[in-house]
């Protein structure tokens, strides 16, 4: 009988960066690697990077800050990305959340908030495949 093995670890984290010309390739590599050691397959993180990259993007064209604010979680089989400009620096934080295994609609969005842009994707990890 093969055991799968499942995530256990469920906690968000959240970075934030100066704006250089470098601060893309600092969040696709953070971002990758929180999610390929909360155990998501190395093309899931691969892409929740990727995404994250595109808000970080897309937030600073329309909200240009010194500073961007990243937060990922994954509680369970949902991954959480989010983006925000930010003025001031903040010290990188974590924080355990609870593991819920509860499968639930994908979401995202924008908003604008004090900052600026606000964007987030909730994405269900588990019905993903690979082609």
């Amino acid at each position: 009988m093969a055991v799968t093995r499942q995530r256990r670890l469920s906690e968000a984290i959240r970075w934030t960066w100066p704006v250089t010309d470098v601060v893309t390739d600092l969040v696709w590599d953070c971002v990758a690697s929180a999610y390929t050691r909360w155990g998501t397959p190395e093309h899931q993180a691969d892409l929740l990077a990727d995404l994250a990259v595109d808000f970080v993007i897309a937030v600073l064209k329309a909200t240009p800050q010194p500073y961007v604010t990243v937060t990922v979680a994954c509680d369970g089989v949902r991954a959480t990305v989010s983006v925000i400009p930010a003025v001031l620096p903040e010290r990188t934080a974590v924080v355990p959340l609870p593991c819920r295994d509860v499968v639930m609609e994908s979401s995202w969005g924008e908003a604008r908030l004090g900052p600026g842009l606000y964007r987030y994707a909730i994405v269900n990890l588990s019905p993903w495949r690979r082609n």
